[in-house]
C-alpha cells in the first residue's frame, strides 16, 4: 500500500518531524546505556557474543538469579570449560554490567584458574578474571537449564542450547581471537558512584515518568489512591492478600467472569457487609493486641503515626527493609514486586 501510493500515506511534515527527533533520540539514550568491559572468558563464548551479542543479556540473567542447584553445573562446566580461554572485551548495558559486577562469584568454576588477590596491585587482574568466571558460569547456567528444559518438551520456546550448538558449529580453537573481539579499550566506571544529590534529583525525575505513566493508565472510572506511588503499593499488596491460594501457591490468573447477575451483586454486597461488622467486632481485640505488644520490642519496631500504629506504612518499611537485606538476589520479595504490580 506505502509503495503503490507513497504520496497518499505520506504523514505531515510536522508528524515526521517529530518522529525524527524521537528516533535520534532513542539512538542517544541507547548508546549512553552501553558500557563496554575486559572480561577473561573461554573463546568460544567471546565467538558466540560476536554472531549473537543479545544473550549477555540471558547469560547474566542466568547468573543473576540462580540457586544452589543451577550453580552444580559450575562445577563440571562441560560446555564452557577453561580451555582457550583469553581477554576480549564485552558489550553490557549499563543495567547488566551492574548487576554482573556487584553479584557476589559463589566459587570458581572447574578448571578455571584462582584468582589473584583483591588487592591494589593486582585489582585490575582480579575484576578481569571475576568477571568474566561470572560470565562463564552464566553461560554454562544458560546453556545446561535450556538443555534440560529442551529434553522434557522438543518444542520450548527457549532453545539457547540449540541456538548455541548452532552458533559453534563452525568454531575452531585454532582460529585466532582478535577476528572476534572487539578492537576497543573499555569504558570508565564514573557513572557508577554518584552523589546522594544526584541520586535524589534521578529519584525524581523517575517519579514524574511513573506518575505521568500512571495516570495515562489508569482507567477513568478508576479511583487512584491519591495518585501515590506509595498507596498504590499499599493498594496492590491489600489485592494480592485476597487472592486465593492452594497447595502450588498463589493463583495470579485472571478469571475470565461474564456479566455479573443481580444474585451475584447481592451476594457481594452481602459479603461486605458480614466483612464490616467482622471488622467492627474485631476492632477492640486489634487494639488490646497493639496495647500489649507496645510492651515488647516487636511493638516498639513499630512506626506510629498520632500515637497509632500505622499499618500501611509499617508494610512499606518492612518491604523495603527485606528488599535491601537481600542485597540484589533473588527471593521472596522480589518475587511479590515482579507480581503484585
Amino acid at each position: 500500500m506505502i509503495q503503490r501510493y507513497p504520496k497518499e500515506t505520506l504523514a505531515d511534515e510536522k508528524i515526521q518531524t517529530v518522529i525524527l527527533n524521537r528516533i535520534q533520540n532513542a539512538v542517544k539514550v541507547v548508546n549512553s546505556s552501553i558500557h563496554y568491559a575486559r572480561c577473561y572468558i573461554p573463546d568460544k563464548i567471546a565467538y558466540i557474543l560476536s554472531k549473537q551479542p543479545q544473550l549477555i543479556a540471558h547469560a547474566v540473567g542466568a547468573y543473576y538469579y540462580r540457586d544452589s542447584l543451577q550453580m552444580k553445573v559450575c562445577k563440571k562446566m562441560t560446555k564452557f570449560p577453561a580451555k582457550s580461554s583469553s581477554s576480549h572485551i564485552i558489550r553490557f548495558s549499563r543495567c547488566l554490567y551492574a548487576q554482573l559486577l556487584r553479584q557476589q562469584l559463589d566459587f570458581i568454576p572447574h578448571g578455571y584458574a584462582p584468582l589473584p588477590p583483591d588487592s591494589p596491585s593486582t585489582a585490575a587482574e582480579y575484576k578481569i578474571k571475576s568477571l568474566g568466571y561470572k560470565l562463564s558460569s552464566g553461560f554454562e547456567i544458560l546453556y545446561q537449564e535450556a538443555q534440560k528444559n529442551l529434553s522434557k518438551n522438543p518444542n520450548s520456546p527457549h532453545p539457547y542450547s540449540k541456538l548455541i550448538d548452532e552458533i559453534l558449529h563452525p568454531f575452531t580453537d585454532t582460529e585466532d581471537p582478535q577476528h572476534y573481539s572487539l578492537a576497543r579499550t573499555p569504558d570508565p566506571e564514573d557513572w557508577l558512584h554518584i552523589s546522594p544529590d544526584e541520586v535524589g534529583d534521578i529519584l525524581q525525575d523517575k517519579q514524574k515518568e511513573m506518575d505521568q505513566y500512571l495516570k495515562s493508565t489508569i482507567p477513568s472510572n478508576t479511583k487512584a489512591p491519591e495518585d501515590n506511588l506509595f498507596d498504590f503499593m499499599v493498594d496492590d499488596m491489600k489485592k494480592f492478600m485476597t487472592k486465593m491460594s492452594d497447595l502450588e501457591g498463589v493463583n495470579f490468573d485472571e478469571e475470565e467472569a461474564g456479566d455479573i447477575s443481580d444474585e451475584d451483586e447481592q451476594f457481594y454486597r452481602d459479603e461486605q457487609e458480614e466483612d464490616d461488622l467482622e471488622d467492627e467486632e474485631t476492632d477492640p481485640i486489634m487494639a488490646q493486641m497493639e496495647h500489649e505488644l507496645n510492651k515488647t520490642t516487636i511493638g516498639k519496631s513499630f512506626v506510629k503515626n498520632n500515637g497509632k500504629t500505622d499499618i500501611n506504612l509499617n508494610l512499606v518499611k518492612n518491604f523495603l527493609s527485606s528488599y535491601e537485606c537481600q542485597n540484589g538476589d533473588p527471593g521472596p520479595v522480589i518475587y511479590l514486586f515482579e507480581r503484585v504490580n
